[in-house]
């Protein structure tokens, strides 16, 4: 997810499109882990709209279900 962050710097979405037999827990892990760095990921920086560098601070913080029926 970090390669992914590094080619997508400012993009803070993203889309999920689960099996439907995927057992809760697994979607949770799966949640959990790409929207946090862990200490041993590599950090990825940006230029704000100022120009200044900043870190990222999250992966990819707002997850989308794409595939949701009811």
């Amino acid at each position: 997810m970090v390669d992914i962050k590094k080619s997508n710097k400012q993009e803070r979405s993203l889309i999920l499109e689960p099996i439907i037999d995927i057992e809760y827990e697994a979607l949770v892990k799966i949640m959990d882990a790409v929207r946090m760095y862990r200490n041993t990921d590599e950090k990825v920086w940006y230029q704000d709209k100022q120009g200044v560098d900043v870190q990222a601070k999250h992966l990819f913080d707002q997850i989308v279900f794409g595939n949701i029926r009811s």
